[in-house]
């Protein structure tokens, strides 16, 4: 019986271990939406194009040595172009169609699982 109750309390040791190392309950009560610009936006091309971001269910980190709280990445074409401190950067982009992405990562930087990822497609003119 002794024995049991000892490996009962390894499992839910090892239980409680593996939830906090895998951030808890993952990814799905975490969403990210960009509210500008607007899905199928023309932006002014070579200018400053603002992208801006909304995070539920998560925290952003308030400085670049705050590891209690994952931030976003900005993504144009398949790039990196931005990971600011906060739900928004600006982005500069050249003539023609392009995909922004905006993608909530751990403080390593990491993609979550499943990853919080929003898309949004802008023409530059």
């Amino acid at each position: 019986m002794f024995k049991r109750a000892r490996l009962l309390v390894l499992a839910l040791v090892l239980a409680s271990i593996a939830a906090a190392c895998s951030g808890g309950g993952g990814s799905d009560s975490i969403k990210v939406s960009i509210t500008d610009p607007k899905d199928g936006a023309t932006v002014a091309a070579g200018e400053s194009v603002p992208v801006q971001a909304d995070i539920e269910g998560a925290d952003l980190a308030t400085s670049m040595t705050d590891t209690s709280a994952g931030h976003i990445h900005i993504y144009v074409d398949g790039k990196i172009a931005s990971m600011p401190i906060g739900d928004s950067a600006t982005v500069k982009l050249k003539p023609g169609d392009h995909e922004i992405e905006v993608e909530y990562v751990d403080a390593d930087h990491k993609s979550l699982d499943p990853p919080v990822i929003a898309t949004v497609h802008v023409t530059a003119k």
